[in-house]
């Protein structure tokens, strides 16, 4: 279980996006030509369910052209936690390929009490989803949370449930491991009695893989990854007027105030050999959440991911494209959540809202971020102004 997020026991919908306006992934020149969706892919007809029967399969294992490129997708289907176990989610996976015309081996990312999702992806490595964008560059990248555009698409190229946001089953203990105790008797039950853990399509971090638990009557997604190809895969460099976005190692009470803030930001920029300004992303009073930084070029990761494209107008939730939680090295950050002071990214900030501007760490709360979360410009939760938070720095 996630600190911080509740044993669910219904879904919550919540708000996304569209990721349209970014360039597709390009491969390691070493490697191969990069994937682009095909021309048939369209939207999705409809949400459609299945309580785990399996079907003619239209999409077996090895009957399609040979990859050099592996696609990741969550399923556009939903299901119960009855799905035939390992081998019936696999075929589920194959058969949601097989109908979109995606080539290739797919299993699904699903573990039991014995075995482990990640390993059966046998020597996998690199996967894009169904737009092009890179989901993870490697499998070091994969099994250590730094995915770089969350698992939010389906075998069709939309976004799951329309808006982004599913819980899928994933059965995996952390990132990948065996032994987790809710897999709904090795996926074969639907006994309200029983749980299966799930992971959010809109996540990256350890929450894309092992968020909640939820009865196994519940009706949840799959993702599918395909395990032919073993190479890395790139995100394209960034624009020459792209400004760096990172998470600092380091965390501050929130009576700090925000002149601290901005000197860690520079202080672990200037150690990482970067020139140039960098600002706390943290509002006071008054302010709303953008009000202090320069408005022009795609904000990326250490990585090259677009967090918010470039606009002329303040940024706003439905913008985002990816989480930023990565470190100024390209490592995972150590805090899942920076101070923030709004509630909403369009909204001022208050006293109330800041911890009395920054000021009081006796005030009872501020709002925080999940960097974890691609929902993270809208404050997704408080913390005491007492604890300890890490702040999220712009390159201005």
């Amino acid at each position: 279980m996630v600190e911080g997020m509740p044993r669910l026991h219904h879904v919550v919908t919540c708000g996304l996006l569209g990721c349209s306006s970014v360039a597709c992934v390009e491969i390691d020149p070493s490697y191969g030509e990069s994937y682009s969706p095909s021309g048939t892919m369209g939207p999705a007809t409809g949400s459609s369910t299945d309580t785990g029967s399996s079907g003619a399969d239209d999409g077996s294992a090895g009957s399609g052209p040979a990859v050099d490129l592996n696609v990741a997708f969550v399923t556009s289907a939903q299901y119960t936690a009855a799905l035939g176990g390992l081998a019936g989610a696999d075929e589920k996976c194959q058969m949601a390929a097989g109908s979109a015309g995606l080539p290739g081996t797919f299993v699904a990312w699903l573990g039991d009490a014995s075995t482990s999702a990640a390993g059966r992806l046998g020597n996998a490595s690199g996967w894009v989803r169904t737009d092009g964008l890179v989901f993870a560059t490697d499998r070091d990248a994969l099994l250590s949370g730094r995915a770089s555009y969350p698992l939010m698409l389906t075998e069709t190229g939309t976004p799951v449930s329309g808006n982004g946001f599913a819980y899928v089953f994933t059965g995996a203990q952390g990132i990948g491991g065996a032994g987790v105790p809710d897999d709904c008797g090795s996926w074969s039950s639907t006994d309200p009695a029983q749980y299966g853990q799930l992971g959010y399509t809109d996540a990256v971090g350890g929450w894309w893989s092992s968020g909640v638990s939820a009865p196994c009557d519940f009706m949840a997604h799959l993702f599918c990854l395909g395990i032919d190809a073993d190479a890395p895969v790139q995100n394209p460099a960034p624009a020459a007027d792209a400004r760096l976005m990172f998470e600092t190692t380091g965390t501050i009470t929130a009576d700090a105030g925000r002149e601290v803030a901005d000197q860690m930001c520079a202080d672990e920029a200037g150690a990482a050999g970067l020139s140039g300004t960098f600002l706390a992303l943290m509002a006071v009073p008054g302010e709303a959440l953008f009000d202090r930084h320069a408005l022009g070029g795609d904000w990326v990761r250490p990585d090259g991911a677009v967090v918010l494209p470039g606009s002329g107008s303040p940024a706003t939730w439905g913008q985002v494209l990816s989480p930023p939680v990565l470190d100024v090295d390209g490592g995972l950050a150590s805090s899942a959540a920076f101070w923030s002071g709004v509630v909403s990214s369009t909204e001022a900030a208050t006293d109330a809202t800041t911890c009395m501007g920054w000021t009081d760490a006796t005030a009872i709360e501020s709002p925080i971020a999940w960097t974890l979360l691609i929902r993270w410009l809208e404050g997704q939760g408080t913390a005491t102004c007492e604890g300890a938070r890490g702040v999220l720095c712009l390159e201005q």
